[in-house]
């Protein structure tokens, strides 16, 4: 992977390379988006982080939320509205898409670096020019934000539940490699039924 200009994060090298540089590509669309899937390469990315297990990718991508069909939940409703999680589903809402997977939507609540309104910030903030171009972003306590992978995020608990999140979807897309449901498994705290190993906040849990 190679840094995007502009703090957009990493982007995949994809095999379709040629094709991308003739333009209206999926990879590129994926490259500006921060996250996607190429059918071409067998490949994806979500904001940041690598992902080669299509299940993986599957187990993090938001869906529509308008087509959702979640809006006769009350708490649903309201969260779809006004962004943020219905405790009573246990699906989360935001920019228009609903997210199954807690670590997904930590990591989707985040602002490009290049957002013109972050851009500004940026630049008349030494710590925030610095977090947005490290690897390893930081948070600056004056502007009550951090960057995760060229992220933004407004607050320490946001940026607490990103940097976190960016840990739990890169050791899944690792495990990914191995075996697609496991990777899977471990986004959505679930069970990989292949393998018989559980998964809470990232580790197979004990027995």
């Amino acid at each position: 992977m190679r840094r995007l200009i502009g703090g957009l994060g990493l982007m995949v090298l994809c095999l379709c390379t040629a094709r991308v540089l003739a333009g209206g590509d999926c990879c590129e669309k994926m490259a500006k988006a921060g996250e996607g899937w190429c059918d071409t390469c067998k490949h994806g990315q979500f904001y940041g982080i690598s992902v080669a297990a299509r299940k993986l990718y599957d187990a993090l991508a938001g869906v529509s939320a308008k087509d959702s069909g979640m809006d006769k939940c009350p708490g649903c409703a309201k969260a779809m509205k006004d962004g943020g999680t219905c405790e009573h589903c246990h699906v989360s809402f935001v920019n228009g898409k609903m997210y199954t997977s807690s670590y997904a939507y930590a990591l989707a609540v985040g602002k490009p670096a290049t957002d013109d309104k972050i851009a500004a910030m940026v630049e008349h903030c030494e710590t925030c020019n610095k977090a947005s171009k490290s690897a390893d972003g930081g948070y600056c306590s004056e502007c009550k934000g951090g960057f995760v992978s060229g992220r933004y995020y407004q607050g320490k608990t946001a940026y607490d539940a990103a940097v976190n999140a960016h840990k739990v979807v890169s050791k899944a897309a690792s495990a990914s490699e191995k075996c697609p449901d496991c990777g899977a498994a471990i986004v959505k705290d679930g069970k990989c039924e292949h393998c018989n190993v559980a998964y809470k906040n990232g580790e197979a849990t004990k027995g």
